[in-house]
């Protein structure tokens, strides 16, 4: 009898084949003790009109970086490297409305790109993309972006993003050219024109000046085949690892150090300016080693790293060849991950509702929901932070219906009224700017567990808003994060420092049936796209 089986006859002995109904009342009721979310409190009135309620920020990005701040646009044109002169933010406006955005940014001689597609707004010239990635830009010779008179070179290109096939690369390398002009660059066949209103790819930076001279340059991991960098210079830290097979990994952002102490926070294209933080202690041997212990940079880093000082000629530039050498070729797989459902799924389109309440604990909002759907109205529930123009509490709202207009709305508001809901209202929702949902696993089979992914394949997903479940792949990496308010005692074999990943791996790979029993119930995570964020909670029902 293997695993599966084992688990299998355990879950039927908590009698797991109970109307869903009753599923659903238990499951409200360790919502309401777990205490993942909001702590109890009154219930809200329903969400506040727009003189009252606050609005959730669209994204927790601040604007780009302005150029007093030390970036990559601030590199001289005279003298300098092809790769460096090509950095900063550029735009191609494909008509009015849609435009085409890429910021380049360099490492060591490496050669990488920020890339989107933007909407233009009314009122506005700032563009943030709402789809983004991040190129490689390889070189077939580690000198053909090192010149300081050519204008122009032939570069090949490797694209990742957060948003789709899972992380990893779409394609092989694809041949592109890439060439200065008086004012852009000409890449992958259009024309991009420098704009500094282009989202720029790091806007964390920290002006505190608290800063200690003995970090300043560039660091490399001691002792490693495939390095970790770090480079401080005083404003900006970046954290860079490439292994010629793998996708880069580019952080950047603000940094304070002071007394043996470090913290900052940084972002990665790929993830779309997703702030992280970072933190560790540090210290500075007598033979110029620089040590960091507790260190809570990335989950690959180990707690305790030694790092020696080089040159930025020391950092090796990746060319065509190696990404070739290391597996990179046109007979590879590279779609294995791609999603099969993604949020397109879950209704993320703009609407009026009809509010009839709004509440901490979700358990009195499916029964409001109940309630109105016995009474003809095609109600659901919102969770409020997902949405531009409701509440950025913990609250679940439900509406009567989702109307396209505002007249369809107000109309239907007299038919709720007359229902008995005297305090209903109309407001619009705004834009959804991100995703609340619940996946259950009733066994371990969904899941292809590696050493760096966890990919949940077609499991049940709840979007809280009383439809019909939906059957999505889902996955966890190494961004993948518990969020503070998660109880943490409800993650059965968490020890204190483990990542989301972390701890499915451990409970996966446990000999233990109980162990694996902790990977089996209802979890109530953040996501973007197939991507989990964050972990809210972990519960079972009977």
């Amino acid at each position: 009898m293997d695993k599966n089986d084992r688990i299998s006859i355990m879950i039927k002995s908590k009698h797991l084949q109970k109307s869903l109904l009753s599923w659903l009342l238990m499951l409200a009721m360790l919502l309401l003790l777990a205490g993942c979310g909001a702590t109890k409190e009154e219930d809200p009135a329903p969400v506040a009109d727009e003189s009252t309620q606050p609005k959730t920020e669209q994204s927790a990005k601040p604007k780009p970086a302005k150029k007093n701040q030390k970036t990559d646009q601030d590199a001289e044109t005279k003298g300098e490297a092809l790769s460096k002169r090509l950095c900063g933010s550029y735009s191609f406006h494909y008509n009015e409305e849609e435009a085409s955005i890429v910021s380049f940014f360099t490492f060591g001689g490496n050669l990488y790109a920020y890339g989107g597609d933007a909407m233009t707004e009314e009122g506005s010239d700032y563009l943030e993309p709402y789809s983004f990635w991040m190129m490689e830009l390889l070189p077939e010779n580690a000198q053909d972006l090192q010149s300081t008179s050519a204008n122009e070179s032939d570069v090949y290109v490797l694209t990742f993003s957060v948003m789709s096939n899972l992380t990893t690369y779409w394609s092989a390398p694809e041949e592109t050219h890439i060439a200065l002009t008086d004012d852009g660059v000409e890449f992958q066949g259009n024309h991009y024109i420098k704009d500094d209103n282009v989202e720029y790819p790091f806007p964390y930076f920290n002006n505190s000046g608290v800063v200690d001279e003995g970090l300043m340059g560039v660091w490399r991991q001691k002792g490693e085949k495939i390095p970790w960098y770090l480079d401080f210079d005083g404003q900006t830290i970046t954290i860079y690892r490439k292994d010629p097979g793998t996708e880069v990994f580019f952080g950047r952002g603000g940094y304070e150090a002071d007394e043996g102490y470090i913290t900052g926070t940084y972002s990665c294209p790929e993830s779309g300016g997703m702030p992280y933080d970072l933190e560790a202690e540090y210290s500075l041997k007598d033979d110029g080693t620089l040590v960091f212990q507790q260190a809570d940079f990335v989950s690959d880093m180990p707690e305790t790293v030694e790092f020696e000082k080089i040159t930025e000629d020391e950092i090796p530039v990746v060319t065509l060849k190696d990404a070739q050498e290391a597996g990179l070729t046109e007979d590879r797989e590279y779609d294995k991950y791609a999603q099969q459902e993604s949020t397109d799924q879950i209704n993320e389109e703009p609407f009026y509702g009809v509010w009839a309440g709004a509440f901490f604990d979700r358990g009195d909002a499916w029964d409001l929901l109940y309630e109105l759907t016995q009474k003809g109205f095609n109600a659901s529930i919102v969770f409020a932070p997902d949405w531009e123009n409701l509440s950025p509490k913990e609250i679940y709202c439900v509406t009567a219906d989702r109307c396209a207009d505002e007249d369809t709305a107000k109309s239907l508001l007299d038919d709720v009224k007359a229902a008995g809901y005297k305090d209903a209202y109309v407001k619009a929702s705004g834009k959804r700017t991100g995703v609340r949902i619940n996946y259950t696993l009733y066994s371990l089979d969904p899941l292809d567990v590696t050493d760096d992914m966890v990919v949940l394949h077609g499991v049940q997903v709840d979007d809280f808003s009383g439809e019909e479940p939906l059957t999505m792949d889902l996955y966890v990496d190494k961004n993948t994060g518990f969020d503070k308010s998660c109880d943490m005692q409800f993650f059965n074999n968490y020890t204190k420092g483990d990542t989301a990943l972390d701890w499915i791996k451990k409970n996966y790979n446990s000999d233990s049936d109980e162990d694996s029993m902790n990977l089996i119930g209802v979890f109530d995570v953040a996501i973007t796209d197939s991507h989990i964020d964050r972990y809210y909670g972990s519960y079972w029902w009977d």
